[in-house]
């Protein structure tokens, strides 16, 4: 009988867990070949990092409306971070034409918090 009730409990605890990661977006970065490559591309020297790619992780990450340390959880650590105003902060990520030892117009991946969530991106290209 006991082993009934251990048993039973176990069912529903790993039910209860199963509904609480469902449709989650939590990172496992050890297995995600686009956030490893986005990652390693942080200068931009590599050639992976362009827009179709920083779109597709916001998107398959479903970043907007989340957390600043959720967004750098996900995409690493920013090139840039700025204050924007009260409320407003900037993370900033090297797109393309960054690499010192490429010649390339730099276009950068602007990621816009209000109120400590993501709001809306942008690309910027000089």
């Amino acid at each position: 009988m006991h082993s009934i009730k251990v048993a039973f409990i176990f069912f529903i605890g790993l039910y209860l867990y199963s509904c609480d990661t469902a449709g989650s977006s939590k990172v496992d970065s050890f297995n995600d070949s686009l956030i490893l490559k986005w990652r390693l591309d942080s200068n931009t020297c590599i050639g992976y990092r362009n827009f179709q790619i920083g779109d597709s992780i916001i998107k398959k990450y479903k970043l907007v409306g989340t957390s600043i340390d959720n967004v750098k959880l996900v995409m690493g650590k920013p090139n840039y971070q700025s204050k924007g105003g009260d409320s407003q902060w900037i993370l900033r990520y090297n797109i393309s034409g960054c690499c010192p030892n490429i010649e390339g117009d730099p276009c950068i991946l602007d990621m816009i918090f209000i109120n400590g969530k993501f709001d809306s991106f942008g690309y910027t290209c000089v």
